[in-house]
C-alpha cells in the first residue's frame, strides 16, 4: 500500500501565480484520503466488536456509535460536526458490511475488496470523479513458487523503497495544488502501514472441502534489529537534513499553459526522514529493513475454490515509522483429485458396474469424499445415468459443515470383451428370447 500526503497550507500558490482557473472536484481516491478517523482499522475494530460477535451485538454496537458520533450532536461546534461526519462515513460503511450476513462472510473471506461498496457510496464516488470499487486485482510482480516453497517477491529493491519512502510524482492542474504520490511526503515522522505479501496458495482437494490449516513460506520485510529501523549506524551523528531543510519534502513547481503544476515528493537525500547522517547501517544498507523468511499460518474455510483470495491481517511487509504491518493476500488454488471433481458444491464421480447390475439392478458400493456408501443401482440402469447421494457433497463456501451439497455419481456399464463358453451359451439364450416370434 503506497502512502500519500498533502500540500500544507504554507505551500499554496499565490493567486497571481496560479492564474484564473476553477479548482477541480478531488478524486474519489483523495476524498477517501481526507478521512484520517479510524485509519488501519477494519470492519469489526471500527464497531469495537470482536470478529464473533452476532447481528444483535453488531446492531447495538454501531447504534452506540451513531448516538456518539452523529453530527446532529454538534449543532454549535463546526470541529465537531465536521469530525461526526467524517466518522460517521467510516461507522455507515462498517455497518454496510457487517450488517448483512452475506456480504460479512465475503469481508471476512476476502477483506474490503469482497465486498464492495454502498449504492450511497458508490454514488458519492462517481459524482467526485472517481471508479468506484473494484474487484480484487492481479498479483503483478510477484512469482508464485510451488506451495510450500519460498515464495519470490519480484525485485526486492522496489519493495525497499515502497518501505523507505521513495519519491513519487504526482499533481494537479487547472489551478488546484498537486497532490503527491510519493510515500513519505507526508512527514518525516508519520507512521506508514507496512505493505501486503501476495502469494499463491496450492491446496489439496479435500481442505478445500472441510477446511484445515496450511503454512506458507515468504520472505517479507524486517525492521531492522541493527538500526531499530532508522538505517542509521548507531552512535552515528544525525542533523537536520539540508536539501529538505527537515521536512521529508521536496516541492517542485512547472508552469503550463493551464496553470501552475505542483509535485510533493519524498525528499531524495534523506528518504524522507528529514535527517541526514554520515554512516549507514552496515546490516540493512541504510534501507532500515531486511528481507527475512517467514512461516504463516493460513485458516482454511470449508468450501473454497481455485480464485478464492484469503486474507491474514498484519501478517505482511512491517510498517515504518511505528505503522502496522502490511496483511497476506493468498491467492487459492486446488489441486486436481483423481477421482472427484467439483461442481459448485455437488461433488461428481463415476462408478462401473456390470452389464447384468445394470440390467437386474444390484447394490453397489459408491467412493464418495466421505468414504465408500452403499447405493442402489435400479433394474435397467442406462449407460451414463446419474445416481444422487444428498448431502455427501462438498460443504457450502463460508457456510456450516452440514450445509453440503450433493455427491452426484455416473454410472459407466462394462460390456464383456472375452466370454466363456458357459457365458456365451446364456447370452445366446437370452438373443433368442428377445426374437420377435413370427405371427
Amino acid at each position: 500500500m503506497r502512502g500519500h500526503c498533502r500540500s500544507s497550507a504554507s505551500a499554496r500558490f499565490p493567486p497571481s501565480r496560479v492564474g484564473r482557473f476553477r479548482r477541480r472536484s478531488p478524486s474519489a481516491l483523495q476524498m477517501a484520503e481526507e478521512n484520517p478517523y479510524y485509519e488501519g482499522l477494519d470492519a469489526y475494530e471500527i464497531l469495537g466488536v470482536p470478529r464473533t460477535a452476532d447481528r444483535a451485538a453488531i446492531k447495538a454496537a454501531f447504534r452506540k456509535q451513531v448516538a456518539a458520533w452523529h453530527p446532529d450532536k454538534f449543532p454549535h461546534d463546526a470541529d465537531k460536526k465536521r469530525e461526526g461526519n467524517l466518522r460517521m462515513e467510516k461507522i455507515n460503511r462498517a455497518w454496510y458490511i457487517l450488517g448483512d450476513e452475506d456480504r460479512r462472510k465475503r469481508y471476512d473471506l476476502y477483506g474490503d475488496k469482497g465486498v464492495g461498496t454502498s449504492a450511497a457510496s458508490e454514488e458519492r464516488l462517481k459524482r467526485a470523479g472517481g471508479p468506484g470499487v473494484g474487484g480484487f486485482g492481479g498479483f503483478g510482480g510477484v512469482d508464485f513458487g510451488d506451495f510450500g516453497g519460498a515464495v519470490d517477491l519480484g525485485d526486492i529493491g522496489d519493495l525497499f523503497e515502497s518501505f523507505f519512502g521513495g519519491g513519487g510524482g504526482g499533481g494537479g492542474g487547472g489551478g488546484a495544488r498537486g497532490k503527491a504520490t510519493g510515500r513519505g511526503a507526508a512527514g518525516a515522522n508519520a507512521a506508514v502501514r507496512g505493505d501486503d505479501v501476495e502469494v499463491e496458495v496450492e491446496l489439496p482437494f479435500m481442505t478445500s472441502l472441510f477446511g484445515g490449516r496450511e503454512t506458507v513460506r515468504v520472505r517479507r520485510l524486517e525492521e531492522c534489529r541493527n538500526c531499530s529501523g532508522s538505517g542509521v549506524k548507531p552512535g552515528a551523528q544525525l542533523r537536520q537534513c539540508r536539501a529538505c531543510g527537515g521536512k521529508g519534502q521536496s516541492v517542485s513547481v512547472q508552469r503550463t499553459p493551464f496553470g501552475a503544476f505542483q509535485t510533493i515528493a519524498a525528499c531524495d537525500a534523506c528518504r524522507g526522514t528529514g535527517q541526514e547522517y554520515d554512516e549507514a547501517c552496515g546490516a540493512c544498507r541504510g534501507r532500515g529493513a531486511t528481507s527475512e523468511a517467514a512461516e504463516v499460518t493460513l485458516p482454511i474455510p470449508t468450501g473454497v475454490e481455485t480464485g478464492n483470495v484469503l486474507r491474514v491481517k498484519d501478517a505482511g511487509h512491517a510498517g515504518r515509522r511505528g505503522g502496522p504491518r502490511g496483511d497476506l493476500v493468498a491467492l487459492l488454488k486446488v489441486r486436481k483429485d483423481a477421482r472427484f471433481t467439483r461442481q459448485g458444491a455437488d461433488i461428481l464421480s463415476e462408478e462401473t458396474v456390470s452389464l447384468v447390475d445394470a440390467a437386474l439392478g444390484a447394490k453397489i458400493a459408491a467412493q464418495t469424499v466421505d468414504g465408500v456408501v452403499d447405493v442402489q443401482l435400479p433394474p435397467g440402469t442406462q449407460p451414463g445415468q446419474k445416481l444422487r447421494i444428498r448431502g455427501a457433497g462438498s460443504p457450502r463456501t463460508g457456510g456450516s459443515a452440514k450445509q453440503r451439497g450433493d455427491a452426484v455419481v455416473t454410472v459407466k456399464v462394462a460390456v464383456p470383451t472375452a466370454l466363456s463358453p458357459e457365458e456365451r451359451a446364456l447370452f445366446e439364450q437370452l438373443r433368442a428370447l428377445q426374437r420377435p416370434t413370427a405371427p
